[in-house]
């Protein structure tokens, strides 16, 4: 999806999301949460093309967010997570993972307002991030493997059916040239009694002996 179209399901998801938890449990810098939603969430529709950059926006965005008391975008968070691993070298996803984690559980612990409204024990909510990094990670990197196993297999499959041709030229060629072997057999009859052919004639100009 473009990334307005992304700004647009963001602002409205914040909005009804706005409208159904109690006043008290919302962020206090409402304007502030949604543009940082909205600019996480972008990310995630650029991480197949710049998935680097896309890792790197929303590490500095969610450690941003984490140090002026906004809330991070989880559902970006995990969603690149898993990118990262099921698209990267083991590590590189894992690199990516640390990026994006570690810091914004950092700057959110140390600013404290996030866990407080909470209602969390800071150990909980390292934990609880930590967790859900992990998850994500895990099955991003079953997929890599998922992918490198069903790409061994289409490549064993490909080397197969190319020796299955060159076998199939292989005895196309042989049964087109099985008459060279009495002709063979002739040549070296006659070179042995009469001595060598003053004609020049050798084993390609015997396709016709029988």
């Amino acid at each position: 999806l473009p990334v307005g179209v992304w700004g647009v399901l963001v602002s409205s998801a914040g909005t009804g999301w706005l409208g159904i938890v109690p006043a008290e449990a919302a962020p206090a810098n409402v304007a502030g949460w949604l543009a940082l939603s909205a600019a996480s969430l972008s990310t995630v529709a650029i991480r197949r093309h710049w998935p680097w950059f896309a890792i790197m926006t929303l590490a500095v965005l969610a450690a941003a967010g984490g140090a002026v008391g906004l809330p991070a975008e989880t559902i970006a968070l995990l969603v690149l997570t898993y990118t990262a691993a099921a698209y990267l070298p083991v590590r590189q996803s894992a690199a990516a993972t640390v990026l994006l984690w570690v810091p914004m559980i950092v700057t959110t612990v140390a600013h404290g307002s996030v866990v407080a409204d909470l209602e969390l024990n800071t150990a909980v909510f390292v934990i609880i991030n930590v967790m859900a990094a992990d998850v994500a990670y895990l099955f991003g990197r079953i997929v890599f493997t998922r992918r490198r196993y069903v790409a061994a297999l289409v490549e064993r499959a490909r080397t197969a059916e190319e020796n299955q041709r060159a076998l199939a030229a292989q005895a196309v060629e042989l049964d087109r040239c099985h008459h060279l072997l009495f002709g063979n057999s002739v040549l070296f009859r006659v070179a042995t009694v009469l001595g060598p052919s003053p004609y020049g004639v050798g084993l390609r100009d015997c396709h016709d002996i029988a």
